[in-house]
């Protein structure tokens, strides 16, 4: 379930110099469920109560767990006059992939002034007896830098040139080299390094992250793409649908006209993989079963729906429990 609050305004200080802002705030997903995040903010003149600015936030993807400092996207000048008090408001709608309604976050009013940048007090007059021809002209000697007049640079040893009595040594050292160096024999003999990669192989690691030996071919790599999206597969109606959970991460029925068991996904699942199912029966209500055998399905605080309503689509959202064995029913959702 979405649980993502507002902890704080980063974005003004409670003293704020006087310049363009962008107000940022921060916010933690509490919840085992990446969450995206938009919102508005709004800025008023505490004097006179009216809206001085409202942006938007920087739409944000926020995985479960994690902190973000979110900004909003445009930049606000306070009018005059700026020497002022204001205060700022923040709202947000957190909404997830999984089926169930979006939550609202508001942060309290937070008060801050503006000021006027300081000024500083102006440069004195640099002292002639130090300029050139001055009787205590300055030495450059020594000094690093830009200076006001270009330096004539100063020979190179030649004790450290190539034939010198200290010539330099560039073994160990990065970096483009004068010469063309020639290239060092590269090491495959120690643990865990691979001599098999072809071009379109990727180096696989093991579970600290050291490589192994390149197995990953192109098909692996696609396979991994694909699943960065959400695959969807289906069909109209089926007695019997089996979902498949190497290939889908929705399976729908688009027109269910028989009363259906559901099989056990077939494929490989992976602990916590998830897999929605969407059901719309044909304009009759169809009885739902779900296989409650090896790798089948179970509620988990939701009970596993038993029958369509007449033309309402029907969610059910499942995570894959490895240490069970189980598809867990965990969100249903019914079109009313």
């Amino acid at each position: 379930m979405l649980d993502v609050r507002v902890l704080a305004y980063v974005v003004p200080l409670a003293e704020q110099v006087l310049d363009d802002i962008t107000p940022v705030i921060q916010v933690k997903n509490f919840a085992d469920e990446d969450a995206t995040i938009t919102g508005l903010i709004r800025i008023y003149r505490k004097s006179t109560d009216t809206l001085e600015y409202s942006s938007e936030l920087a739409t944000t993807i926020l995985a479960h767990g994690a902190t973000a400092n979110i900004a909003a996207l445009s930049a606000w000048s306070p009018g005059a006059p700026a020497d002022d008090d204001y205060f700022i408001l923040a709202n947000i709608l957190a909404t997830s992939f999984l089926p169930g309604p979006p939550i609202r976050a508001t942060l309290g009013a937070w008060t801050f002034d503006i000021k006027p940048g300081p000024m500083g007090p102006a440069p004195a007059a640099h002292h002639t007896t130090h300029e050139l021809g001055g009787m205590d002209e300055i030495d450059l000697t020594g000094m690093s830098g830009l200076l006001a007049d270009a330096q004539t640079p100063t020979n190179h040893a030649t004790t450290h040139e190539d034939g010198g009595a200290d010539p330099l040594n560039v073994n160990g050292l990065h970096g483009e080299l004068a010469d063309d160096q020639p290239a060092l024999a590269h090491d495959i003999a120690g643990a865990r390094h691979t001599s098999t990669a072809t071009p379109s192989q990727i180096l696989q690691a093991d579970a600290s992250g050291l490589p192994v030996d390149a197995t990953n071919s192109d098909a692996d790599v696609a396979d991994a793409v694909a699943k960065r999206n959400c695959r969807a597969n289906g069909e109209a109606t089926n007695a019997a649908p089996t979902p498949n959970a190497d290939t889908t991460d929705l399976y729908y029925l688009s027109a269910l006209s028989d009363d259906a068991t559901f099989g056990a996904p077939t494929g490989a699942p992976t602990e916590g993989q998830k897999l929605i199912v969407r059901i719309l029966d044909a304009g009759v209500a169809k009885n739902l079963a779900w296989n409650a055998g090896a790798g089948g399905y179970i509620a988990r605080g939701i009970a596993l729906p038993t029958t369509t309503v007449i033309s309402k689509y029907l969610y059910v959202g499942l995570i894959y429990n490895a240490i069970a064995n189980k598809w867990d029913c965990i969100a249903t959702s019914q079109e009313t």
